[in-house]
């Protein structure tokens, strides 16, 4: 074990300045603007999280049968209540890759005022991953009680992306943080129950 007893070190040995900052929240928001590239990273995974689940749910709507009014057997592809939610999550993959690209070149601005950059991230991570969970939902209820099945991974995925809402973002909390009072301030193990029992409610 490595230990120290009144070890003197010289003013050199300081990392930073003793000065007082200007701007102390300026100052705070500098040294956590890691937590700013971790907010948009987290809402960039709703991306493959999305189209990997919308693929699960389009091919078991394409290889489940049911009997037509006709007595011929025809997929839940065919109605409307089925490829409608799968066709709106894709339309959603494409919209939010078009929104996370447009948001990492804001944030790489570094011209831009350091408050804009945060907000680029927590607005970002704010409506990718409440757009992604809404759908996610939508699918898990397509898929019926193959969401259930852990190897399809499908319910897992919502509740990653319900957990993510409560996660609060670099500037304290996101607008989503309004709208889950109930995740606020808890840590990740008890959020991860809330939300298990919320969806499977």
């Amino acid at each position: 074990m490595t230990s120290f007893d009144h070890v003197r070190l010289p003013s050199t040995a300081l990392l930073g300045s003793l000065a007082k900052p200007a701007n102390m929240r300026t100052n705070f928001i500098s040294c956590i603007w890691r937590v700013s590239v971790g907010s948009l990273a987290l809402a960039m995974t709703s991306i493959p999280v999305l189209s990997v689940n919308t693929y699960l749910a389009a091919r078991y709507s394409l290889r489940r049968l049911v009997t037509g009014s006709d007595g011929a057997s025809v997929p839940i592809m065919s109605f409307r209540t089925q490829h409608g939610p799968i066709l709106h999550a894709l339309a959603q993959i494409a919209v939010i890759k078009a929104h996370a690209n447009a948001a990492v070149e804001l944030y790489k601005d570094t011209s831009m005022d350091p408050r804009v950059r945060d907000g680029v991230a927590a607005a970002a991570k704010a409506s990718m991953t409440h757009h992604a969970c809404s759908s996610l939902s939508n699918l898990t209820e397509r898929v019926g009680a193959h969401g259930l099945f852990e190897h399809n991974n499908v319910l897992q995925s919502e509740v990653r992306e319900k957990l993510s809402l409560c996660w609060p973002v670099a500037q304290g909390h996101s607008a989503h943080d309004a709208r889950h009072q109930d995740c606020r301030g808890r840590r990740p193990r008890l959020e991860y129950s809330y939300v298990l029992r919320y969806v499977t409610m």
